[in-house]
């Protein structure tokens, strides 16, 4: 009986530290993902700001090899298709502000310097949001603003 207990006492032992090695492996596994997850995202957000930062410094006149001019050169035309499809739609969904928004143009500065201020993300909610004349002062005022 004494054999039995040891022998069921051994067995006992044996199956909590295979217990303890899966429980240790899968905590390890967990770890590993998570880290791997981690540096994967870190990855992506630094390659992500670093376009961005290539582009703005493009457009400041920096030069790059003629591979990354080249991707930056295509990145500015297809800035400026978006562009004139938000100036399209714009312009269909409320033609006053289109109106105003030219007569502002002629007044105030170049096209292209317009349109870069007019057509970003926060203005495209603000036309949608606000008056035409509401609008038309912010973007007046927002190029004041950047020409200081």
């Amino acid at each position: 009986m004494s054999k039995l207990l040891g022998n069921t006492r051994e067995l006992f032992v044996k199956a909590m530290e295979g217990v303890s090695d899966a429980a240790a492996k899968l905590a390890s596994n967990a770890k590993y993902k998570v880290t791997e997850v981690n540096l994967t995202t870190r990855r992506r957000e630094i390659l992500e700001n670093f376009g961005k930062k290539c582009y703005d410094l493009w457009n400041q006149g920096t030069q790059f090899p003629p591979e990354v001019e080249a991707e930056l050169a295509e990145l500015a035309d297809i800035d400026e298709q978006i562009n004139t499809l938000k100036a399209e739609h714009f312009s269909y969904l409320n033609p006053e502000l289109e109106k105003e928004l030219q007569e502002k143009q002629s007044e105030n500065e170049s096209e292209s310097e317009v349109d870069e201020i007019i057509f970003n993300e926060e203005v495209d909610e603000k036309i949608l949001e606000n008056s035409n004349e509401e609008i038309i002062e912010e973007i007046v005022n927002e190029t004041d603003d950047n020409q200081k």
